[in-house]
Protein backbone atom coordinates (compact mmCIF):
# COMPACT_ATOMS: atom_id res chain seq x y z
CA UNK A 1 0.00 0.00 0.00
CA UNK A 2 1.37 3.39 -0.94
CA UNK A 3 0.91 6.14 1.60
CA UNK A 4 -0.06 9.58 0.37
CA UNK A 5 2.88 12.06 0.36
CA UNK A 6 1.45 14.04 3.26
CA UNK A 7 1.70 10.94 5.46
CA UNK A 8 5.44 11.52 5.49
CA UNK A 9 5.03 15.15 6.55
CA UNK A 10 7.55 17.90 5.90
CA UNK A 11 10.51 15.57 5.40
CA UNK A 12 9.60 15.31 1.71
CA UNK A 13 10.15 19.03 1.37
CA UNK A 14 13.32 19.16 3.45
CA UNK A 15 16.06 18.05 1.10
CA UNK A 16 18.98 19.19 3.22
CA UNK A 17 21.00 17.74 6.03
CA UNK A 18 21.59 20.48 8.55
CA UNK A 19 24.82 20.44 10.54
CA UNK A 20 24.42 22.06 13.94
CA UNK A 21 27.84 23.55 14.56
CA UNK A 22 28.65 23.56 18.29
CA UNK A 23 32.42 23.92 18.03
CA UNK A 24 35.48 24.12 15.83
CA UNK A 25 38.53 21.91 15.37
CA UNK A 26 41.80 23.25 16.71
CA UNK A 27 43.48 25.71 14.34
CA UNK A 28 46.24 23.37 13.17
CA UNK A 29 43.74 20.68 12.20
CA UNK A 30 41.29 23.13 10.64
CA UNK A 31 44.07 24.53 8.45
CA UNK A 32 44.74 21.05 7.04
CA UNK A 33 41.29 19.47 7.07
CA UNK A 34 38.68 22.23 7.26
CA UNK A 35 35.88 22.54 9.77
CA UNK A 36 33.69 19.81 11.26
CA UNK A 37 30.91 20.31 8.69
CA UNK A 38 33.41 19.79 5.89
CA UNK A 39 34.64 16.56 7.55
CA UNK A 40 31.08 15.30 7.75
CA UNK A 41 30.32 16.15 4.11
CA UNK A 42 33.54 14.48 2.97
CA UNK A 43 32.80 11.35 5.00
CA UNK A 44 29.22 11.04 3.75
CA UNK A 45 30.34 11.66 0.16
CA UNK A 46 27.88 10.53 -2.49
CA UNK A 47 25.70 8.64 -0.01
CA UNK A 48 23.62 11.82 0.40
CA UNK A 49 22.41 13.43 -2.83
CA UNK A 50 20.59 16.32 -1.15
CA UNK A 51 21.97 19.64 -0.02
CA UNK A 52 23.85 20.66 3.08
CA UNK A 53 23.32 23.58 5.44
CA UNK A 54 25.25 24.62 8.53
CA UNK A 55 23.88 26.52 11.51
CA UNK A 56 26.21 27.70 14.26
CA UNK A 57 24.23 27.11 17.45
CA UNK A 58 26.59 29.34 19.43
CA UNK A 59 25.17 32.49 17.82
CA UNK A 60 22.00 34.35 18.76
CA UNK A 61 20.44 33.56 15.38
CA UNK A 62 17.11 31.76 15.63
CA UNK A 63 17.55 28.00 15.77
CA UNK A 64 16.34 25.91 12.83
CA UNK A 65 12.87 24.40 12.86
CA UNK A 66 12.16 20.68 12.65
CA UNK A 67 11.04 21.00 9.00
CA UNK A 68 14.20 22.86 7.96
CA UNK A 69 16.05 19.61 7.20
CA UNK A 70 15.57 15.94 6.48
CA UNK A 71 18.13 15.15 9.19
CA UNK A 72 20.38 16.94 11.66
CA UNK A 73 23.97 16.30 12.71
CA UNK A 74 25.43 18.05 15.73
CA UNK A 75 29.18 18.54 15.96
CA UNK A 76 31.32 18.21 19.03
CA UNK A 77 32.51 21.14 21.09
CA UNK A 78 35.37 21.89 23.41
CA UNK A 79 32.87 23.65 25.70
CA UNK A 80 31.57 21.79 28.74
CA UNK A 81 27.81 21.23 28.86
CA UNK A 82 27.96 21.75 32.63
CA UNK A 83 28.78 25.38 31.83
CA UNK A 84 25.10 25.89 30.96
CA UNK A 85 25.75 28.71 28.49
CA UNK A 86 22.55 30.14 26.94
CA UNK A 87 23.38 28.66 23.51
CA UNK A 88 23.74 25.23 25.12
CA UNK A 89 20.35 25.45 26.82
CA UNK A 90 18.69 26.54 23.57
CA UNK A 91 20.40 23.72 21.70
CA UNK A 92 19.27 21.17 24.33
CA UNK A 93 15.70 22.31 23.79
CA UNK A 94 16.11 21.97 20.01
CA UNK A 95 17.43 18.43 20.49
CA UNK A 96 14.37 17.57 22.62
CA UNK A 97 12.07 18.92 19.89
CA UNK A 98 13.90 16.98 17.15
CA UNK A 99 13.73 13.74 19.15
CA UNK A 100 10.02 14.20 19.92
CA UNK A 101 9.40 14.84 16.21
CA UNK A 102 11.36 11.67 15.39
CA UNK A 103 13.62 13.65 13.07
CA UNK A 104 16.93 11.87 12.40
CA UNK A 105 19.63 13.34 14.64
CA UNK A 106 23.25 12.22 14.67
Amino acid sequence: MRLPPRAFGPILHAVNILVLRAGDPVDEVAARRGDFAQWIRNTVGDAWKGGWKVHDVRTDDPLPRVDDAAAFIITGSSSSVTEGAPWMLRTCELIRVLVEAKRPLF
